[in-house]
């Protein structure tokens, strides 16, 4: 079916809608839209309208209640529109409106020029960019708030000057966590837009390197002062710079990209697991390099063929186990965005050899792969994918068989074996954590002091102190401590961290 895309009216309380076509784009034109009213004036509406590129929206007024409109504005989208695109009108000034795409901008004349606020990327901003929401207050047209990828903003002079208002709120959406080997109180975090960040057993998280989007962490557990993180993927290779010094802010390199095939399809949250001296990352197919203290001496070997089978899809996940009964070798299981899951029983070879091991599962992005530390040939698989089943588990490394009864049926995200008793299972979902006793057969909500309907992109814990810690898409770190003689007794204690 065609989808009637457009800006609609009603006139009896939402019973019937009509579309408003004098002058307005319709159906493929008007992907994505916005529209606002003046406050001090009802008949005047301005839309924002553009196509499904998101590139390239106009902005109309209105002056008779939506009957009829004029383009004002023709190029009113800085970028990414299909993804950030707001705007509201001054309480008292019809003239006057704000518009947020990537940076928030002011017009003063109904919308036929626009002039931005905030610099651009770097030191200077003060506005974090990618803006989803302006509001004016309904009292004050020189006090408004912008909304983006940073968090909230106040100004209380039209847009001289802002106010951070970041401090106590716990909003950060994290891609990915990682947990110092020895002190799982030293956490580091990947977030969107916001780079990654460090926390050590305090409130507060201190980015580590400005780079956008962070993505994932990786302490090397030979040396915990290396500390490996992902950013954007980009021509030659996923953005990877390294630590020397344990993750301190500033104590970054770029890692180079010698030997990557810069055609190739990256996720867009890079992969990025080490062991046995070796740090891997993956595109559509497996990248292994020796680790060193220099990045700019870096280089890597491919480790595995494409394994995705698909010239577009990319590996979601890679895990590493160490076989408890051949020393000095290192297994590794990689999913895929299209749902193929595949494991070399030696990534430390030469030539390693792979065997795709999909079988009975069903497809869909895997999400996530967790792997017992005492039998490498026991893994847990989760599917981030509609409709169910979101758990699998195969205890001869590839035979997959449906568990997880008592999930919901959303997409699972990450699942966590425990390291004192790999009974325990626990998985996060997009509405939470839940947690199994029985090897993950059967669940039960694990979710006592968390929000409600937190969106849970990472689980990861520890043995010495015992503790799961949560990574959450929208409420920050979460974490909580497991005695081993307590099995779910407890819920989660208040976040260790906060957004900054």
């Amino acid at each position: 079916a065609i989808r009637a895309k457009g800006i609609y009216k009603s006139i009896d309380a939402g019973q019937t809608w009509s579309r408003l076509e004098n002058g307005l784009p319709v159906n493929s034109a008007a992907t994505y839209s916005r529209i606002a009213m003046a406050p001090s004036d009802s008949t005047i509406l301005y839309a924002l309208i553009g196509p499904g590129s998101g590139a390239n929206l106009s902005l109309y007024r209105s002056a008779d209640s939506g009957a009829s409109w004029t383009t004002v504005n023709s190029d009113a989208c800085e970028g990414q529109c299909w993804y950030n695109l707001t705007l509201d009108v001054n309480p008292v000034d019809p003239d006057q409106l704000l518009v947020g795409t990537i940076r928030p901008a002011l017009s003063t004349n109904g919308g036929a020029t626009l002039t931005f606020l905030t610099a651009g990327w770097g030191s200077q901003q003060s506005v974090h960019q990618d803006t989803h929401i302006v509001r004016y207050s309904r009292n004050d047209g020189n006090r408004f708030w912008i909304g983006s990828d940073g968090g909230l903003w106040r100004s209380d002079d039209g847009g001289g000057s802002y106010t951070n208002l970041n401090a106590n709120l716990e909003i950060t959406q994290f891609y990915d966590l990682a947990l110092d080997p020895i002190d799982p109180d030293r956490l580091y975090g990947g977030a969107q837009d916001n780079s990654s960040s460090v926390r050590d057993n305090d409130q507060i998280w201190d980015v580590t390197e400005v780079t956008g989007d962070g993505f994932m962490n990786a302490v090397d557990p030979d040396d915990r002062d290396r500390v490996f993180q992902t950013s954007y993927p980009n021509a030659g290779g996923a953005m990877l710079i390294l630590s020397t010094q344990q993750g301190e802010p500033g104590s970054y390199q770029w890692v180079s990209q010698d030997g990557f095939d810069g055609s190739e399809p990256f996720s867009w949250v890079t992969p990025v697991v080490t062991g046995a001296g070796s740090v891997f990352v993956a595109s559509n197919r497996v990248y292994r390099a020796i680790i060193g203290d220099d990045g700019s001496a870096y280089h890597w070997m491919q480790a595995s063929d494409p394994l995705t089978g698909n010239a577009s899809a990319s590996i979601s996940v890679l895990t590493t186990a160490p076989s408890p009964i051949e020393a000095g070798t290192l297994r590794m299981y990689a999913g895929t965005t299209n749902g193929r899951i595949a494991t070399s029983a030696d990534v430390l070879a030469a030539t390693p050899s792979w065997t795709d091991i999909t079988g009975a599962y069903p497809g869909g992005n895997v999400s996530d792969i967790a792997v017992d530390t005492h039998d490498d040939r026991r893994v847990f698989v989760t599917c981030s994918a509609f409709p169910p089943p979101h758990l699998f588990l195969s205890i001869d490394g590839g035979d997959w068989q449906t568990i997880g009864d008592g999930l919901p049926g959303v997409p699972s995200n990450s699942v966590a074996i425990d390291p004192i008793d790999s009974t325990r299972i626990f998985v996060g979902t997009d509405i939470g954590v839940y947690a199994s006793s029985d090897s993950g057969a059967t669940f039960t909500p694990f979710m006592t002091g968390l929000p409600l309907g937190m969106v849970v992109t990472d689980l990861e814990m520890a043995t010495q102190p015992h503790v799961l810690v949560a990574a959450t898409y929208g409420r920050g770190a979460w974490k909580i401590a497991l005695p081993s003689d307590v099995l779910f007794r407890d819920g989660f204690e208040n976040p260790p961290a906060r957004m900054r």
